[in-house]
């Protein structure tokens, strides 16, 4: 018995070493929160569409907010459909080139303490996306509250300047697709499951 125990015990361990490597959680592609997650971030890329073919802005600004974002869009469509369940992991190519669009925006606020806070914020975001995809943290709820909070924020803002600022529907286009950015990620954290052949997993 005791050397059942051990070889039992041995084999989980070779187990966890081959899954060290592999994410924690995957996505369900098919579930209603991925593919609300997908749409939300192609209405994204449709609404800066319909804005930068229009806007005057300098070739750096257009790569960066509008093919930069694009492309990001559409790769986050790729991976969160065909590949989530297999590869979750490559999510975070998406996530980190929207993260570089959120940075260099950050760069243009007029306040020096609001663009280092919020820089911070946006640096950490790839950070503790991958801590929690890879098991770090294990409560799916964090990440529910680190797409969530940020997103209500978001709106409480833009509703603020919508009784404040004299703005055209145009010129709205490029924050409302970032909502949609913001939206798209909470739905997000809600297509997750923990791996069915994770060691211990139920």
């Amino acid at each position: 018995m005791k050397h059942e125990k051990t070889e039992e015990t041995y084999e989980t361990r070779k187990k966890r070493k081959r899954f060290m490597k592999k994410s924690y959680f995957v996505l369900d592609g098919r579930s209603p929160a991925a593919v609300a997650s997908v749409c939300l971030m192609l209405l994204c890329g449709l609404l800066r569409t319909f804005y930068y073919v229009r806007a005057a802005v300098t070739p750096f600004f257009f790569w960066v907010y509008y093919v930069n974002v694009a492309a990001a869009s559409l790769l986050f469509l790729v991976f969160v459909l065909f590949f989530g369940n297999r590869f979750p992991e490559l999510t975070l190519l998406p996530l980190a080139m929207g993260v570089f669009f959120f940075v260099i925006k950050a760069l243009t606020f007029e306040d020096t303490l609001h663009t280092i806070l919020c820089v911070l914020l946006y640096l950490s975001v790839p950070v503790l996306y991958a801590l929690t995809l890879y098991g770090k943290i294990r409560k799916l709820l964090f990440l529910h509250l680190l797409f969530g909070l940020p997103l209500l924020v978001h709106i409480g803002m833009d509703l603020q300047e919508l009784f404040t600022l004299d703005r055209t529907l145009f010129e709205w286009l490029p924050e409302l697709s970032v909502l949609a950015i913001m939206a798209a990620l909470f739905a997000l954290s809600f297509a997750f499951r923990k791996r069915e052949d994770m060691p211990g997993a139920l």
